[in-house]
């Protein structure tokens, strides 16, 4: 099949929505060419030459060995038998009918109908295992998450699966390569060096900074800017059981001290993100920033007073930041209802790793560790339910109503910063993949569905008259 342009599919499709479209630059990217990114790239590296990293490695997968029997133990549990109707190919439709079929009989209760079509799609699989394709293999990934959903062992399984991700892994791989993070990335720095200009003290609180990757570009530019940098404070809030945030604060110093830039890093380790408390102070530019973290709230699926998700950008709004910067995985995929949310991750990850294998193709290694991670995210979406699933993601649109609800408004994307996010794709060219805008949000889609999505805002701003408010 010939490839589709996104330049009329992603059009076609968000045009319904009254939003602009735009191709990717042409051009590379100026500050690449001239080795802007190194910074960030030796950061990396003083990362993975820690001796403590090593040992947490080790530690982790030994942690891992009473749940990796589980895994292999279930790919046997089901035998993979002949298609039973001629009318269902190998082909790749097929096996996608045959998949919401098998959905269908689990949500419906009828677990032999679902074992029965479990057997069906793997033996599709197997036979197709030499020339397996894009679908093929995240059809495989969900099949697994089926079965284990079938057996009750979602939550063990999803447990191994993340634990086999290790720290060395996830940096080796330098998930800058992938243009949704590097660009999500330079979308928020350039907002924060656009506001920081002639400030004397910034402080950005990172809601899931992990390994704190994103702020050696920053850390540098600030380091270069005409009169001097400022003092920068990074208070850094992440959970305690996926990095050690004190390592993430010493690598920071170390990294701003070399730099010239005077810093201050403070660790909040906490599951509970909505509940914590920042204290803002006087004199500072305060930015809070989470990149595809966000998804991890928990959330009601109602506007109630106690929702996670309401109560944490409350408390955000509450503590009137000047900026306030978000990325978001765009995709229906918190819903309780099992089907409906099967659907919609299918019909997302279909797109997502085909965008994925585009930008792996060439690096098998890369191409291995987003493989991993995405059959770990599908395992805790189809198999796990209650508190053991995380993965909630929710698109823009839901997440700018909730914005909007907490009394932020949307800070327009200016033309500036439109153009060095989009030439920070750097040599990435693929006609699938592109940009669009919709409001304060920019997307990133392929064709034709928005897989990311980046916004910056702001507190409404208040005006007391006569001792009554007016929002401006």
């Amino acid at each position: 099949m010939a490839s589709i342009d996104l330049s009329s599919m992603l059009k076609c499709a968000l045009l319904r929505h009254g939003l602009r479209q735009d191709p990717p630059l042409e051009d590379d990217d100026e500050e690449a060419r001239k080795g802007f990114m190194d910074p960030t790239v030796s950061y990396i590296s003083s990362v993975l030459l820690d001796d403590d990293g090593d040992n947490e490695d080790h530690d982790q997968l030994a942690r891992s060995g009473e749940y990796c029997q589980i895994l292999s133990e279930l790919t046997a549990i089901v035998a993979p038998r002949p298609l039973d109707s001629p009318k269902n190919s190998d082909s790749d439709g097929g096996l996608e009918y045959l998949l919401v079929r098998c959905a269908q009989a689990v949500a419906a209760g009828d677990s032999s109908r679902a074992f029965a079509l479990v057997s069906d799609i793997k033996g599709a699989l197997w036979r197709s295992s030499g020339s397996m394709g894009c679908l093929c293999r995240t059809i495989s990934f969900f099949v697994d998450a089926l079965t284990a959903r079938l057996e009750g062992f979602g939550a063990q399984v999803y447990a191994a699966m993340a634990k086999e991700v290790t720290r060395r892994q996830y940096l080796s791989v330098r998930l800058l390569n992938l243009p949704c993070l590097k660009l999500s990335q330079r979308f928020a720095n350039e907002h924060i060096l656009e506001l920081a200009r002639g400030a004397r003290r910034v402080h950005i609180v990172d809601y899931g900074i992990q390994y704190g990757f994103q702020w050696p570009y920053l850390i540098k530019a600030l380091s270069q800017r005409s009169g001097g940098p400022p003092e920068l404070k990074i208070t850094g809030v992440d959970c305690p059981h996926v990095v050690n945030l004190a390592e993430t604060g010493r690598k920071l110093v170390e990294f701003a001290r070399s730099c010239g830039v005077p810093f201050e890093f403070m660790a909040v380790a906490s599951e509970n993100w909505e509940k914590e408390r920042i204290i803002r102070c006087k004199n500072e530019v305060l930015v809070v920033n989470s990149v595809l973290r966000l998804r991890h709230l928990r959330d009601h699926g109602t506007v109630a007073v106690d929702n996670p998700r309401e109560v944490f950008l409350g408390k955000i709004c509450g503590l009137r930041p000047d900026l306030f910067l978000q990325t978001e995985i765009s995709a229906d995929m918190g819903s309780p209802l099992f089907l409906q949310r099967f659907k919609n991750a299918l019909e997302f990850y279909k797109q997502k790793m085909e965008y994925f294998e585009a930008v792996a193709e060439g690096k098998p290694e890369e191409h291995g560790f987003i493989q991993k991670v995405a059959a770990r995210d599908i395992m805790n979406i189809v198999a796990c339910e209650g508190l053991e699933r995380v993965e909630r993601a929710a698109s823009y649109r839901v997440w700018d109503a909730r914005a909007k609800r907490a009394g932020f408004e949307g800070v327009a994307v200016t033309e500036e910063i439109y153009d060095k996010v989009r030439s920070a794709c750097g040599k990435f060219r693929n006609p699938n993949f592109g940009f669009a805008r919709d409001g304060n949000w920019m997307l990133l889609g392929w064709k034709g569905t928005v897989l990311y999505a980046m916004s910056a805002w702001r507190p409404k701003r208040v005006l007391q008259v006569a001792g009554m408010f007016q929002v401006l």
